[in-house]
């Protein structure tokens, strides 16, 4: 039997304070068996070779444990090797938590949610999407914004009745019969479609030089213009146009249509105003509709995002991206099962086809994750690609990819989205906010520079693209910060404010500038008059992504601090502004009082009446006859504007005793009303029952109700008709 040598684990190392020998412990390097035994151990992991010729089922080192394990309790007959494995689990669970540095709490955002049905059809809504925002809000207002939507969407089926667009044409295809290709084949009719092959060879260089292609640079032109020659098989010439039409659509190796949809993608991309021929719109299902691993292609990635890219340039994103989730999710499963998220130059680099194509690989990898970042943050869902796929280090490679300021939105955004939606930790969005702004000030230009016309011609489109997403982020963080966790101070409503209209007026300018670089193009007429412009076309795909949001959450915004309820609730110490002078050139925000809801209003519609401006007549008429989500857009502000004007009427009706100048009571309000809601620094005293809060919030609705009412069922035909009327004077 072996006795317990306690010095054995030691050896010395000085002297202490009482003249005693110090020792340290000594590194067990022995497995358990062994040791205890004198046996000599071989040290082989997972198992020596003397455990193993004992066919013993386990070869315990004890090396693994940081917690000291003497030679007394190693030497037991029967050790406590499994409390050693907890005190190493609790150990790694405290440092990981000190890593963290937060409190583990359940996060209240998991908690928010919206499930929006529609017949038998749902769709769920996270805590950063709109409709969460709209659907939680307090107010009745959301009531009549849903019963509005529904008018003007009477107005939107006749429009795209007579314009022959429709997104239904989407799932209603496959119910078709064949005989709508004449019994012919997709790919024998699409022949029939296309136009000329020298056609489409002109867009492909159109579109290889153009600042689409210039922007995202996802695919090697070399490449497509020989998969091009190869697959798009040409007749004899026709001797009226000298030009030959396309006989045959040959895909090459293993049936890989892909490299024929990369093409025609980018042939509407760059005639974005022709309708989609119905052969081209089944062939894009088929591709889009393939479940199989054998179409587990590169051009199948470049492909789902030509799409992608095509959707936002026609605006048919659902106006918060909701009808590009699945194509996005899509696009990520297949980037994934090809080896996107590796180390691409060492998967790829020896591949003959794609040794040149490394760098577009990395860039079609970079632009999946902002697509992903866009649909987590629109539709409020935790992102798709977790971080087990995602390489910060390749991210930070200054020789991976060939857009770093894209790679930096990516590192940043994702850090946010995932303490958004973190499910054990509550997010400091006070923080949040604060690192978005900072990175804004970091690594974008100030804002006044994108309010000039001649700047936005220096800079890539898609500079602006991320600008307005990190605004609309840092907006619709403080809303909510004020709707769900009841932050009522003015450096949160402020900026609110502040960014929304900022990323509006962006927009605009945006429309405005980039018509302004289509001129000389318009003079010489080497345009139609009533085609969309090709920079004009781009500045629409920035109004896709994000006008929708900008119009609804900040009207929402307005409405919510014009009504009696919520800003009844705020017992704030901060004096009101008669006067807008919230900065809209600058990031700076002003927390040291508020500005009234009525007055921000007036700034926000001064904004859209730059559409009405006499210098900007030809691009609206334009958008008006040529782009049909302008239209829908156009016609959401001015009806959201004036349902905030009626809130303000019926809201003036009852100042008096309840509202103050549309926002927060002046000195001599609160004075007159000895029932004044609001406790400001001006009558620090004054407060309000919940009952009497109620009776004048329900007298308010009621009021509201009655003169919305009217106005939905009358007035709003006058402003719908007049923006979905067809301007044929041009």
């Amino acid at each position: 039997m072996v006795r317990d040598q306690p010095d054995m684990d030691y050896e010395p190392i000085g002297t202490d304070s009482d003249g005693g020998v110090r020792k340290r412990r000594k590194a067990i390097k022995q497995c358990l068996f062994c040791r205890k035994r004198k046996l000599k151990c071989d040290k082989q992991k997972p198992m020596c070779s003397t455990c193993s010729s004992r066919g013993l089922s386990e070869c315990i080192y004890v090396e693994k444990y940081s917690h000291d394990v003497n030679a007394k309790e190693l030497f037991k007959s029967t050790p406590n090797v499994e409390l050693l494995a907890r005190i190493k689990e609790l150990e790694d669970e405290l440092k990981h938590a000190k890593h963290q540095g937060e409190t583990t709490e359940r996060n209240p955002l998991c908690d928010l949610y919206f499930l929006d049905k529609k017949g038998d059809r749902f769709t769920y809504y996270g805590p950063t999407s709109f409709r969460l925002l709209l659907n939680n809000s307090a107010m009745r207002f959301s009531k009549y914004y849903k019963l509005v939507w529904k008018r003007l969407k009477e107005e939107r089926r006749r429009f795209k009745a007579s314009s022959g667009y429709s997104t239904l044409q989407e799932v209603t295809s496959i119910e078709l019969p064949q005989k709508c290709l004449y019994n012919d084949s997709v790919l024998n009719a699409m022949c029939k479609t296309l136009p000329s092959y020298e056609e489409i060879e002109e867009a492909l260089t159109e579109f290889f030089n153009g600042k689409l292609y210039d922007n995202f640079q996802i695919l090697n032109r070399d490449k497509v213009l020989e998969d091009f020659r190869k697959c798009f098989i040409k007749g004899s010439r026709d001797l009226v146009t000298s030009q030959h039409q396309v006989i045959q659509l040959v895909p090459p190796n293993k049936k890989n249509y892909y490299c024929i949809g990369i093409i025609t993608e980018i042939l509407y991309l760059v005639r974005y105003t022709d309708p989609l021929p119905q052969s081209l719109d089944m062939f894009n299902k088929y591709l889009t509709s393939y479940i199989t691993a054998k179409v587990f292609y590169v051009e199948r990635v470049q492909y789902m995002m030509l799409r992608y890219l095509y959707r936002n340039v026609k605006g048919v994103g659902g106006g918060d991206n909701s009808h590009l989730i699945l194509l996005v999710h899509s696009a990520f499963a297949s980037a994934i099962h090809i080896g996107l998220h590796k180390d691409i130059r060492q998967l790829y680099g020896d591949d003959d086809l794609l040794k040149d194509s490394i760098v577009y690989l990395e860039n079609l990898w970079h632009w999946i994750l902002l697509a992903d970042i866009e649909i987590s943050f629109s539709i409020g869902v935790p992102l798709n690609a977790s971080d087990s796929v995602v390489s910060r280090e390749f991210l930070q490679d200054p020789n991976v990819g060939s857009y770093p300021l894209l790679k930096k939105v990516i590192i940043k955004h994702r850090e946010v989205l995932m303490a958004i939606h973190s499910p054990d930790k509550v997010p400091n969005l006070k923080n949040i906010i604060e690192g978005i702004v900072e990175f804004l000030k970091a690594e974008f230009k100030p804002i006044n520079f994108y309010l000039e016309h001649e700047n936005l011609s220096v800079i890539k489109f898609t500079e602006l693209d991320f600008l307005l997403l990190s605004l609309s982020m840092v907006s619709n963080f403080s809303n909510i910060r004020r709707q769900f966790f009841k932050e009522l101070t003015p450096a949160v409503i402020n900026r609110a404010i502040q960014y929304s209209l900022i990323s509006t007026s962006i927009c605009v300018t945006v429309l405005e500038a980039f018509y302004a670089m289509d001129k000389d193009l318009l003079l010489d007429g080497r345009l139609s008059c009533k085609l969309i412009p090709p920079n004009l076309n781009l500045s629409i795909y920035l109004i896709h992504k994000h006008f929708p949001r900008f119009i609804s959450e900040t009207y929402l915004l307005m409405g919510a601090l014009g009504t009696v309820s919520n800003f009844a609730h705020l017992r704030i110490n901060y004096p009101i502004s008669p006067v807008f002078d919230l900065p809209l050139d600058r990031l700076d925000i002003v927390e040291d009082h508020y500005v009234p809801a009525k007055v921000c209003s007036e700034v926000l519609s001064s904004l859209f009446d730059r559409f009405e401006l006499d210098e900007n007549q030809d691009f609206v008429r334009r958008l008006k006859n040529s782009c049909y989500s302008f239209v829908i857009l156009i016609a959401l502000e001015k009806i959201n504007r004036e349902m905030l004007r009626n809130a303000f009427e019926t809201s003036e009706s009852l100042r008096a005793g309840c509202c103050l100048s549309h926002c927060l009571p002046t000195e001599n309000e609160i004075s007159q009303s000895a029932t004044s809601l609001v406790s400001t620094d001006l009558a620090p005293d004054v407060d309000m029952s919940e009952e009497a809060l109620k009776s004048i919030t329900d007298e308010f609705w009621v009021n509201f109700e009655t003169v919305l009412d009217d106005w939905v069922r009358n007035d709003a035909d006058e402003i719908l008709l007049s923006w979905f009327k067809s301007d044929d004077n041009m």
